[in-house]
């Protein structure tokens, strides 16, 4: 594009007669001229400083603005007064702006019209600039597109080292260029508007960093320029082909708006420009974006698009590295027999592929209308840069009703994830509609995204079977925040309140199931009702989140009542523990953990269960385990999760959880695993209901009541101190386990540095350090007499009973004696067991 024409700029200052420039006042650096005099006068004392180029090219005034003419290769500029003449380092914010529009079309070559500014430097001989930044139209045989160029002088070969990027625009649009000066920063925006609006920022040079000019500090300030460009080759350019015109140099907004803010588009009429809340307005020929009775009208008269910049999330090359979550409602109330319209908001990336700058991907989520009604659609393209188009993907749609749709984009920066949801009741639940992985299978091209990402509202007709008139589709309360606070797992929820929230970023994130089954809150509880067969889940905070595998301990509990007694089939109410995974395919969890409270034929029963997926048959394979329960009355049921040995262990307690009694314990990492292990995606917890008979279950029948999730108690504290309720033991790692039989019940121990020797009458269990002593003993029935095991363990220890069917009450005594001091007594629990009828299992679990 240039040549190193800075050396003739002494020459034209100097051509100017002292004497006048001494009389002159430096005219100040904001202002703004129209080109509407008839002469342009040029001087050091003057709006305009100088002019300098090859003689065969020229700049004049004519018909009300600035014409560039060309008889052949070469370029004239034409500059304003300098921003900084105190040799003070930039030290004044400033935004300059100038129309250009380029009617050449040449075959070969290219020619230039545009607007950059200089650094002068002291490096002395024939050397006055150091640095360029600009930003210009260009137009070659491929079309137009406006250019951003820089260019760092090279002492060792004399010339420009030069950088461009390139983004194509429409033929036949005039463009408005800007560049705008943080002094603070030293950064300069250069940006360009093809309707006056908005500006889009096309590149951010960092002149402290990887632009920086040759010599630092910049010791003799920098200045503007217009200038126009004939190169390789191009034809002449006549008069009124290239021209400039309104130029303005301005003081810009002392603050740049902040990502994060709100607009409801009440207030005053929109203004777009790199320094303000939105970014841009482009829209296409017939199309238009209006703000018109407190919200953003979207119309069309034909196929076509209009789009709203946000302020961008990334405007320098960081990669995305903040999160942000942004909402906006949507109505779109088009009546089409053919086509369809979009209305909905998306985010782009902005990339460099070979010094073009272009759109390279998008991501959104639309409210879509055609001849089958309105649905939700995500969608993603990636450009293709052989077909000259975007490959597109849309999911599939989501069917909903009448009335206004919240919509929001949820970016996530260490995972590189966007998550898009909508809601359906003014934004107090939300209901997950995609996710893009933006680093795996959505991953845009030539990864790192150097040039950061935008949002934007779109509003989108194509095959228009009728116009799109003002108020059918609109858009309100746009507002950009940071990430949801997710709640913490640890935490508790009564149900007192009437008012339950359900979303992706709440206590509670989900309420699924079938249609005919609810979970409602209601009356300080939980309340579950059904008219026909099926289920309801409402899902707790994830205790994990992240891909860390499950590395933190934590215990759910939750009071449950089940006053149903069916004819036929079984109802349940219950705690689960599911697992996520990163399988291909429909799964979302491929293995599931519970604790239930079912009634089926007039027995109450309580449930473990576990299933795990089975890809070949497409459903979940289950093992299902039933315990004898009171006849009526509330229960108390429990899970605990170990972390290190990955071990899922069921407690229930029918006295208000004063005393618990273990159920069963799933091994994740053993005979339990899910299906895909690891498990990469974490798990969640949540509440059920189930109805698998063929009656009504109405409001107060089935509840659940006062949930907590809560850090259980460290495996390294004695569980026998306390109350009865610990009789659970302490979850320790080992491998080591000893089976004691009391005539009625099995046990196992097992413990972390346990030694195990035995013989016919005494088994025991000997450690080094004897921290511990415990007794065993039986009765049966209404005998006194009693089998003594002995055995000692140092350190940490269970005691879990194993599921086998007693035919006779039973109990178990544990007698907890320092080592050091034999026959003091400190602790003695007793855990009875009632009689356990059979009955057949059932496999209701159904997900």
């Amino acid at each position: 594009m240039r040549v190193s024409y800075f050396v003739l700029m002494v020459a034209a200052i100097g051509a100017v007669g002292a004497s006048r420039l001494m009389s002159q006042v430096n005219p100040p650096l904001f202002g703004a001229w129209d080109f509407s005099e008839s002469s342009l006068v040029v001087g050091v004392g003057e709006r305009w400083r100088f002019e300098l180029g090859d003689a065969n090219n020229a700049l004049a005034v004519a018909n009300g603005r600035l014409e560039y003419a060309a008889g052949a290769e070469g370029l004239r500029s034409i500059g304003w007064v300098a921003p900084s003449t105190a040799f003070d380092n930039y030290s004044t914010d400033w935004a300059a702006e100038v129309s250009v529009a380029n009617h050449t079309r040449p075959q070969s070559g290219f020619t230039y019209g545009g607007m950059e500014t200089y650094v002068l430097s002291d490096l002395g001989g024939s050397v006055h600039s150091s640095a360029y930044y600009g930003v210009y139209l260009r137009s070659d045989a491929s079309g137009l597109a406006v250019v951003a160029d820089w260019g760092r002088w090279n002492l060792s070969t004399n010339q420009f080292d030069r950088y461009f990027h390139a983004m194509p625009i429409p033929n036949e649009v005039g463009v408005r260029l800007r560049m705008l000066w943080r002094a603070a920063s030293k950064q300069l925006t250069v940006a360009y508007s093809v309707n006056g609006e908005g500006f889009i920022p096309l590149k951010t040079y960092d002149l402290l960093g990887a632009q920086a000019p040759l010599s630092h500090p910049v010791s003799n300030g920098m200045g503007i320029m217009l200038t126009g460009v004939n190169r390789g080759g191009a034809a002449p350019v006549a008069a009124g082909e290239i021209v400039f015109d309104d130029m303005f140099v301005y003081a810009p907004a002392a603050q740049v708006p902040s990502l994060y803010g709100k607009y409801d588009f009440t207030g005053p009429i929109l203004e777009a420009g790199i320094d303000r809340r939105w970014r841009f307005l482009i829209t296409d020929p017939g199309n238009s974006l209006v703000q018109r009775n407190n919200r953003l009208e979207y119309e069309s008269s034909q196929t076509g698009s209009g789009f709203l910049g946000w302020i961008t999330p990334s405007t320098s090359e960081r990669n995305y590295r903040r999160d942000w979550t942004a909402e906006v409602t949507v109505t779109n109330d088009t009546q089409l027999q053919s086509g369809f319209t979009y209305a909905g908001m998306d985010t782009y990336v902005l990339q460099e592929v070979n010094g073009i700058v272009g759109n390279s991907a998008y991501y959104g989520i639309y409210l879509r209308s055609n001849s089958s009604g309105r649905a939700i659609v995500s969608e993603w393209g990636i450009w293709d840069s052989n077909a000259n188009t975007f490959i597109r993907s849309t999911s599939a749609a989501n069917p909903v009703g009448a009335g206004p749709i919240r919509l929001r984009l949820s970016w996530l920066a260490e995972s590189e994830t966007l998550e898009v949801s909508y809601s359906t009741d003014g934004g107090h639940t939300f209901n997950p509609a995609g996710q893009f992985a933006l680093a795996g299978a959505q991953q845009p091209p030539q990864s790192p995204w150097m040039e950061g990402m935008a949002i934007q509202l779109s509003g989108v007709s194509n095959g228009l079977s009728v116009p799109v008139t003002a108020g059918q589709i609109t858009f309100d309360a746009m507002e950009v925040s940071g990430p949801p606070v997710i709640p913490a797992l640890f935490g508790s929820y009564n149900f007192d309140d009437n008012d339950l929230i359900i979303a992706p970023d709440r206590r509670w994130r989900f309420d699924a199931g079938n249609d005919n089954n609810t979970l409602t809150n209601r009356n300080g509880r939980l309340e579950y009702e059904s008219t026909g067969r099926g289920l309801r889940w409402l899902g707790w905070a994830s205790p994990s989140s992240a891909q860390n595998n499950y590395s933190y301990d934590w215990a759910a509990e939750v009071t449950i009542t089940n006053d149903v007694n069916p004819a036929d089939g079984f109802v349940a109410a219950g705690l689960e523990a599911y697992v996520l995974n990163d399988a291909s395919g429909p799964l979302t969890n491929n293995a599931y953990y519970g604790i239930y409270i079912s009634n089926f034929g007039g027995q109450r029963s309580f449930v473990s269960e576990w299933g795990t997926f089975n890809p070949d048959i497409n459903n979940f394979e289950r093992k299902t385990e039933w315990v004898s329960a009171p006849a009526e009355g509330p229960v108390r049921v429990r899970m605990t999760w170990r972390a290190d040995e990955k071990t899922m262990s069921l407690y229930f307690s029918v006295n208000n959880g004063f005393e618990y009694q273990h159920l069963r314990t799933f091994r994740l990492d053993r005979e339990h695993a899910p299906f895909g292990s690891p498990w990469n995606r974490g798990f969640g917890i949540q509440l059920i209901g189930n109805n698998q008979s063929g009656g009504v279950v109405t409001a107060g029948q089935i509840t659940h009541d006062n949930v907590v999730v809560y850090p259980p108690s460290p495996r390294n504290v004695a569980g026998f101190f306390g109350r009865a309720a610990n009789v659970e033991g302490i979850q320790v790692p080992g491998r080591y386990e000893v089976l004691f039989t009391n005539n009625q019940a099995q046990w196992t121990v097992t413990g972390s540095q346990l030694n195990f020797t035995a013989d016919a009458t005494s088994p025991s269990i000997n450690n080094a350090n004897q921290a511990e002593q415990i007794i065993f003993w039986s009765n049966t029935g209404e005998s006194n007499t009693s089998a003594q095991r002995n055995w000692t363990a140092e350190g940490d220890f269970s005691i879990e009973r194993l599921p086998v069917s007693v035919n006779a009450a039973s109990f178990l005594g544990l007698e907890v004696t320092p080592a050091e001091s034999p026959g003091v007594l400190l602790r003695s629990i007793y855990c009875t067991f009632h009689r356990r009828r059979a009955h057949h299992h059932h496999p209701w679990h159904s997900q």
